[in-house]
């Protein structure tokens, strides 16, 4: 799996998303996760690692501290669902499918 990386368009909610199926294919316990994620850091998500304490070097406080950063939480999804628009490329029907993932996250 390619490190994240937001210079080619990545999202940090796409990425744990492939993140997690990759763990779950390979059946990794859950002290190897937090392991392999930060191995995939960089940039801005690199410095979110970096302000974790020791007590906080688990996959899960990782994983939250990464979505809040990078604006993917319920309050940032109610946001983004209530201020969306269609773009000029988007038909009916992929807009409403992307306001139904927004939605659901």
């Amino acid at each position: 799996m390619n490190p994240f990386s937001e210079a080619k368009g990545d999202t940090m909610d796409a990425f744990l998303f492939r993140f997690e199926m990759l763990v779950k294919a390979h059946n990794w316990p859950e002290d190897k996760k937090f392991l392999a994620l930060s191995n995939l850091l960089t940039g801005e998500s690199l410095k979110v690692l970096q302000t974790l304490s020791v007590e906080q070097q688990t996959y899960s406080c990782l994983k939250q501290a990464l979505l809040k950063k990078f604006l993917c939480t319920a309050a940032d999804y109610n946001v983004k669902f209530r201020t969306a628009v269609p773009t000029n490329t988007e038909d009916a029907d992929a807009f409403i499918s992307r306001l139904e993932t927004v939605f659901d996250k």
